[in-house]
This record gives structure tokens, sequence and C-alpha cells, in this order.
């Protein structure tokens, strides 16, 4: 068997190099994930990429990060389509990232409506599906396509990405994360309404729910991201929202 050739360009090793540094240390001016999703991009030469977190809670995708794909996209996944792809939930069965058409075969992806009325007009075809886990969770996914007059991903650009992903989880799960990716929707409206200067009675209010579900999810915030009291959390969002 030929031996897997993972050499890189100058450019290609620096994208790799800044990558892995900015998930180990923290010095990404954008969210971990994003720092992530751009770098597999150039990495694999995608041409489109879309990734979302996952809330255990609810059961459904959301936060997406898009690459060459319009707000519009995510939003009809998000709002219409999740609950009846036929391709992810195949996809997440796999361990690491994997091409969508080892698993699906093309001629069956083709005859998909999901193919053909959701990813067949941005000329998404050859594509790759990863999984982020932690302790079995999945906490985010990536979908990188390439358009069908492109050529196939390769065994190269399946390495590349699963070698970044421990970096994004080690970023993930640092006791002081340095974005605000880590919170469920819910978690981070309350967020932002105690950045924007929310008592808990205003909060109450707005999202008309209870004190003591205010209290938890506060408490979930401070834990997550690592600030002791409101005023800490106030100023986390604020600095994190401005990027």
């Amino acid at each position: 068997m030929a031996e897997l050739d993972c050499s890189m360009t100058p450019t290609e090793l620096d994208i790799f190099a800044s990558t892995i540094e900015k998930l180990s240390r923290g010095k990404h001016l954008q969210s971990p994930r994003q720092t992530a999703a751009q770098a597999i991009f150039d990495l694999t030469g995608a041409e489109r990429l879309a990734s979302y977190r996952w809330d255990s809670a609810s059961r459904r995708y959301h936060k997406p990060v898009l690459i060459n794909l319009a707000p519009t996209h995510a939003q009809h996944y998000l709002e219409r389509l999740q609950s009846h792809d036929p391709i992810t939930p195949r996809m997440r069965r796999q361990s690491m990232a994997t091409r969508v058409e080892d698993v699906l075969p093309l001629p069956d992806f083709e005859r998909l409506d999901f193919y053909k009325k959701f990813l067949k007009p941005d000329n998404m075809y050859h594509g790759i599906n990863v999984f982020l886990r932690r302790n079995n969770r999945v906490l985010c996914d990536f979908r990188i396509f390439r358009g069908q007059s492109s050529s196939a991903f390769n065994q190269r650009d399946l390495v590349l990405i699963d070698t970044i992903l421990p970096y994004l989880a080690q970023a993930l799960d640092g006791p002081t994360v340095s974005d605000l990716d880590v919170l469920t929707a819910r978690e981070s409206q309350i967020a932002d309404l105690v950045a924007r200067g929310c008592t808990d009675s205003d909060i109450m209010r707005i999202l008309d729910i209870q004190f003591s579900t205010v209290r938890t999810h506060m408490n979930r915030c401070f834990k997550k991201v690592g600030c002791a009291n409101r005023s800490e959390l106030a100023v986390f969002v604020s600095q994190r929202r401005r990027h």
C-alpha cells in the first residue's frame, strides 16, 4: 500500500502551525470554532463550509458558522430542514472525518430531494462531515463541500481535519473559554441581557421565565465561561461580542 503523502506547502504549513498555536494558547480574536473552520476550509481547498453547535437539551443544531454560504442557507436548514436531513444522522455515526460519498454513494446522494433542493443550488456536492465529541457527547460539527465539477476530497484532507480537531476540543474544554460558543441559545440570551445592564427582574419579564430559571441559567453561564459574578460576565460578553 502506498504511503499517504500529507506534506504541506509553506503557506499551508503556516496556516496549520498558526491555527494550532491559536487553539492551544487562546490567541484567537474570533471563536475557536471559527478559527478551526477557516483552517479546515483553507487546508482542504473547500468551496463551502457550514458548522453548527449541537444543543443536547433540545436535540437540535444551532449557532451556525458559515464560509462562502449566505446566512439564509443556515436559516433555512435550522428552521425547516434539520428534522428532515437524511445525510447528517448517517454521518454522525462515524467516529472520524468521513467523506459523504463513502457512506452514501453518489448516485443515491444525487437522488435525494435534500440534495436537489438544498445542497445543489449552492453547488455542494463532494462532502466531508466530522463531529467533534467530548466524553461521547457531540459538541459541534463541520460540513465541508466542493462543487460537482471539482475533484473529490482525499485521504490527506481527512487526516488534516482529524489532526486539527483535538486542539479545538482542548480550546473548548478550558476553564476559561475565550468565546461564548459554549453557551446554549437560552444561556446566550441571558448573558447578552446581563451585558446590556438588565436585572434579574428585567430578564424574567423579557424572556417570560421564572426567577429560579434565570438564576439556574446565570450560574451555568458563570461556570462555562469562568466568571465569578454578573459584572464579570457583562464585561466578558461585551468584549467578545465586539469580535
